[in-house]
This record gives C-alpha cells, structure tokens and sequence, in this order.
C-alpha cells in the first residue's frame, strides 16, 4: 500500500512539472511517520487491533521500495 502511496505521488509531481527527486525524501517522510502513527492508533484506540513495530517496518520498506521504483519511472 505505501510502495503504490509513493509511486502515485511522484507521479502527480512529474506530471505537474514538479522536480521528484527534490521531494522524494520529504515525502518518504511523510509516509514514514504516517504508517508509525497508523501502528500507534492500532494500539491504543481501537479495540481488538493490535500494532506492531513489524508492520511499521513492513510500511516503511514500502515507501522505500516506492521511492525506488518512482525514481526509476519518473527520473527528472
């Protein structure tokens, strides 16, 4: 899910003309600490879910996977 979040967001930059690769970190970022924050409310808000660190990680390597794939699609 967040490997296709980062391909779909460099790709609406490309397409408006935006430089990706001075973005890709801020955005990696974002995402990051969007799949922490989504872990911690697994945890602590809803009853019968459960956060892991794992699917934290998991959601990172996502994004970095991503960050991957849309540098090498849309290298400006």
């Amino acid at each position: 899910m967040f490997a296709v979040q980062m391909v779909l967001i460099q790709r609406a930059f490309y397409l408006n003309n935006i430089p990706v690769k001075k973005y890709i970190i801020p955005i990696a970022e974002l995402l990051i600490f969007w799949g922490m924050t989504l872990e911690y409310m697994q945890t602590t808000f809803f009853i019968n879910r459960f956060g892991e660190w794992i699917d934290a990680i998991a959601n990172s390597m996502g994004v970095v996977s991503g960050a991957y794939i849309s540098t090498k699609l849309y290298h400006t």
